[in-house]
C-alpha cells in the first residue's frame, strides 16, 4: 500500500472532523460498561464512521449517505436516557468540545489490504493522511 495524503476543504474538514470526534466517542474505553445493545450501537457507529474517514481519503469524498447514518445516531444517542450513558467519560452532547489541537494519530487493521495502517491527521493544516504502519 502507499501512502495517500489529501488536502481539506473548509467544508470537507467540518465533516471529516465529525466524523473523526464521532469515531473517538464510539472508541472509548468505557463503551465496554454499557450493556450489550449499547456496546452493539457503539460498535456498528464506529464501524460507520471509520468507513467515512477511509473512504474520504482514499477516495476524495465523503459519502453524504454515512454522515446522514452518523447524524442520525447522535441524535438518537443524545435522546437515551442519561443513566444508560453514566459509564462513559465523553457524553453525546459532548462530542464536539473534542478538539483537535495537534495533530493525532490512529493505527488500524484495515481488512481490505490485510494490513496495519495509520490515519493522521493535522487540523491546522487540514491535512489527512493515510500510510502503511510501521
Amino acid at each position: 500500500m502507499k501512502s495517500i495524503t489529501k488536502i481539506l476543504n473548509d467544508r470537507d474538514k467540518i465533516l471529516f472532523e465529525k466524523a473523526l470526534k464521532f469515531y473517538f466517542y464510539t472508541r472509548q474505553q468505557d463503551v465496554r460498561k454499557l450493556n450489550s445493545q449499547l456496546q452493539q450501537r457503539f460498535s456498528y457507529a464506529g464501524q460507520v464512521a471509520y468507513s467515512l474517514i477511509i473512504t474520504y481519503i482514499r477516495e476524495g469524498n465523503l459519502k453524504l449517505e454515512y454522515m446522514d447514518f452518523l447524524n442520525e445516531e447522535l441524535k438518537t444517542m443524545r435522546g437515551l436516557d442519561s443513566e444508560f450513558l453514566e459509564p462513559l467519560m465523553i457524553k453525546p452532547h459532548e462530542i464536539d468540545e473534542i478538539e483537535f489541537n495537534q495533530e493525532i494519530s490512529i493505527k488500524v487493521f484495515d481488512e481490505d489490504n490485510d494490513t496495519d495502517i495509520q490515519i493522521s491527521y493535522d487540523s491546522e493544516q487540514g491535512i489527512a493522511k493515510l500510510t502503511p504502519s510501521d
